[in-house]
């Protein structure tokens, strides 16, 4: 797959791979474009004490970790953690 630094607003995959994706992950690049035409440069989901057996939060996920999962590059333990819920 073609890589490419990240760039907010722009695509994570090429247009033509997009169609080719599991569905789950077409869900979530259809997801983080129209994100970003709201300017969401930042996503965060709440887990509970049952997910991590420690209390309650917000786990924040920059969207550029999401770009770096589609390219199977380096990750954040928080991106990991929150495809762990």
């Amino acid at each position: 797959m073609t890589r490419w630094k990240y760039e907010e607003g722009k695509s994570l995959v090429l247009s033509e791979v997009v169609p080719a994706l599991p569905t789950q992950m077409q869900w979530l690049h259809d997801y983080y474009m129209h994100a970003m035409l709201n300017c969401n440069f930042m996503q965060g989901t709440k887990f509970t004490y049952e997910d991590f057996f420690r209390g309650e939060g917000i786990i924040w996920l920059n969207w550029e970790e999401v770009y770096q999962l589609y390219h199977q590059d380096t990750l954040d333990i928080s991106i990991v953690g929150l495809w762990v819920l």
